[in-house]
């Protein structure tokens, strides 16, 4: 069994299960190094037991002490029991302050006989004109709309015409062109001059 898994300080202090105080028993007996390890580890044990307790040392005074000591007004802000009873109190009047002085309940009064048959009529009333203005920018919206569209759709129709009159009038004097080529040839070959 190697050396690293024995653990010999939970031994010596007790905080090793009973089957590890076996292991590390039975591995002590056969390991000379582990033994002298155990024995220096017992030693230390007794030297530490051997120390009295003493007190902690109280704390010795400097000469900056009194530089870093709070002024009188630090000390009188510093958190203290008095002031929980000044805040309780505090608090306390407040609460009692404003049962004395609470405002009157408001109490609506009914002002005038208004039905509720009259309430639905303006409710609907209102809801028919709200409807009415909706729809009338709606409409004006899309009629807008149509109108833009037709004179963009009119517009492309007019640009296109124009294409396609440009274009008959180049076939045009093309054809003129062919046809006096065609009336020189003739002429010249009733003339007999072909070249």
């Amino acid at each position: 069994m190697s050396c690293d898994r024995i653990d010999l300080k939970a031994y010596q202090w007790g905080e090793a299960s009973p089957a590890e105080a076996a292991m590390v028993e039975q591995h002590t007996a056969s390991c000379a190094a582990c033994r002298e390890e155990l024995d220096r580890l017992e030693l230390t044990q007794k030297l530490m037991q051997a120390v009295p307790d003493e007190a902690i040392p109280q704390r010795i005074a400097f000469v900056s002490d009194k530089i870093f000591e709070p002024s009188w007004w630090q000390k009188w802000l510093r958190p203290n029991p008095a002031w929980g009873l000044a805040s309780a109190l505090m608090l306390v009047s407040a609460v009692g302050l404003n049962m004395l002085y609470r405002p009157e309940p408001l109490v609506v009064k009914q002002t005038s006989g208004v039905s509720m048959q009259q309430i639905t009529a303006r409710m609907d009333a209102e809801l028919a004109r709200r409807v009415d203005a909706a729809v009338k920018q709606a409409v004006s919206e899309s009629e807008a709309r149509q109108a833009k569209l037709l004179k963009a759709t009119l517009e492309r129709a007019e640009l296109d015409h124009k294409a396609e009159l440009l274009q008959v009038r180049e076939e045009i004097e093309v054809m003129g062109k062919r046809v006096n080529t065609m009336r020189v040839m003739t002429a010249r070959a009733d003339v007999g001059d072909v070249r």
